[in-house]
């Protein structure tokens, strides 16, 4: 959907801010572009909607050569969300998410029709805020909003630029929960620029890691994390790379691969935990010793055993490969 190909960009003609960067962004897919800061990644998102030029190298969308489109054309067939949602303030929420099927010279019906989708999609009461203003709504709201008008004519495509930095951490989850939930959805094609390695691991199919306008790595997740290809990347996934790869796999993961304990709990604490949790929150409810053990609940909320650390250091250490690390972080 999405072809880069030995794409540079440079200023001056001597400074790279992206150097022959080559990858791939399948159908329905979400890539991060991770990097610290100055590293080429938004100005590489910003390449793809023509928001900066390319000197050199190409990039397509659905097989078509960006710059032999019409710049407006292009942009109104690629959704854009930014940190800071840029809503207009003197518009109401209806007519701030519709503002490019407006330009499109989509009806009256069309409009509010599609503008009720999107709201029911986001998860917000389309009455409600229908002639509501961007100040009347949280942060967390105006940032799903920012999502709604991005999706409002359809595109196939998204660039997204640190769209949930400006969040607090827990409000953060939430969205990118809820996106998650729409993406699974809508399956749309989308670039994804971040510079955190936890939020990357999450909202990614594949990361790209940038430095100094270089690709360093493009792979999965996982693989990024349990085989970086270079002490750069190792470092700036960090250390604890190993208990980070936990947040990729569930609870029902491990009891396919391990028995769960019997319900045998005089004299501990236990908490529930869903078989759909991910073993990070499963390990970091038990390191913070908020529960001995875990109890372990189906979809009927049926218990079926116990989860403890023991447990999930025997399946880390099985899959992850990764037994230190985590005696590291118990110590």
């Amino acid at each position: 959907m999405i072809e880069v190909e030995n794409v540079t960009k440079t200023y001056d003609g001597e400074t790279y801010a992206v150097n022959d960067v080559s990858f791939h962004v399948p159908e329905g897919d979400t890539v991060v572009l991770l990097g610290p800061s100055g590293c080429g990644k938004t100005t590489l998102l910003r390449m793809v909607n023509r928001l900066v030029s390319i000197t050199g190298g190409m990039i397509s969308v659905n097989n078509q050569d960006i710059q032999t489109q019409d710049k407006i054309q292009l942009r109104r067939n690629i959704g854009y969300v930014i940190q800071s949602n840029a809503l207009f303030p003197n518009m109401t929420i209806e007519e701030n998410i519709v503002v490019v099927p407006d330009m499109l010279g989509w009806s009256k019906t069309e409009k509010h029709k599609r503008y009720r989708e999107l709201m029911e999609l986001t998860s917000l009461d389309p009455d409600y805020y229908q002639k509501r203003y961007p100040h009347e709504l949280s942060g967390g709201q105006q940032q799903r909003i920012g999502i709604a008008r991005a999706l409002a004519a359809n595109p196939p495509v998204m660039l997204m630029d640190e769209p949930f930095g400006a969040l607090d951490p827990i409000l953060r989850t939430h969205i990118q929960d809820e996106f998650l939930r729409i993406q699974s959805e809508i399956k749309k094609t989308i670039l994804f620029v971040s510079h955190d390695i936890d939020e990357a691991i999450k909202m990614g199919d594949k990361v790209a890691i940038f430095k100094e306008g270089q690709l360093m790595q493009y792979d999965t997740p996982s693989e990024i994390l349990t085989h970086p290809n270079s002490s750069f990347v190792a470092d700036f996934v960090g250390q604890d790379r190993a208990l980070k790869s936990l947040s990729l796999h569930t609870v029902e993961d491990l009891v396919v691969m391990l028995s769960l304990l019997p319900e045998n709990s005089k004299g501990k604490v236990s908490k529930d935990i869903s078989m759909r949790s991910n073993l990070r929150d499963a390990l970091s409810i038990l390191l913070n010793q908020e529960a001995d053990q875990l109890n372990v609940v189906n979809e009927q909320n049926q218990s079926i055993g116990i989860l403890t650390i023991s447990l999930i250091e025997q399946y880390l250490h099985g899959v992850v490969k990764g037994k230190d690390t985590l005696e590291g972080v118990k110590a």
